[in-house]
């Protein structure tokens, strides 16, 4: 269990998160049941998701696209020509 919470602590770490212990606490708990929950699933006896949610492929084709001034229109933060994050 402490490799578990050392892993989540980095997890919180990494997304940059500043919980407090009482969240952190309801964190790791929530953490545990969705692991245990995904323990309890049925085996998948080899069942292999598709590559792909789609049905068939397409072409990347270049479509029509917005003017500059209209993609920036509503950009929180922008250099005039770019977003800026």
């Amino acid at each position: 269990m402490k490799a578990f919470e050392n892993a989540l602590k980095s997890c919180i770490s990494l997304s940059m998160l500043s919980p407090t212990e009482d969240s952190a606490a309801r964190l790791q708990g929530d953490a545990i049941q969705m692991l245990q929950m995904a323990e309890d699933l049925p085996p998948t006896d080899g069942f292999v998701p598709p590559a792909t949610a789609l049905p068939h492929e397409r072409e990347d084709v270049a479509g029509h696209s917005l003017p500059r001034s209209q993609a920036l229109q509503n950009a929180p933060k922008t250099d005039g020509e770019y977003f800026l994050a």
